[in-house]
């Protein structure tokens, strides 16, 4: 079960299962599909999946003006 917020409009998950090995990461669904963006310290989208590439550089904004918070959850359930 992921640990959802919702920011800026959009919806963030941070998925609980195992990631071991995964750079800290959130998805974030909006209105034309889903986005993979990297918690790194420049916050970087690692996927676009049918977002509009408007709708993708908004929600990269909202995790970098929430990447804090975010990675402090990441690290709740997967450690450093």
């Amino acid at each position: 079960m992921p640990k959802a917020l919702e920011l800026g409009g959009f919806k963030v998950y941070v998925y609980v299962r195992d990631e071991r090995g995964h750079r800290p990461h959130v998805h974030v669904w909006g209105k034309s599909g889903e986005l993979v963006v990297l918690l790194d310290d420049a916050v970087t989208i690692r996927d676009r999946r049918g977002m509009t590439l408007s709708e993708a550089r908004r929600a990269k904004r909202v995790v970098a003006e929430h990447r804090d918070e975010l990675l402090e959850i990441w690290r709740y359930y997967h450690g450093d």
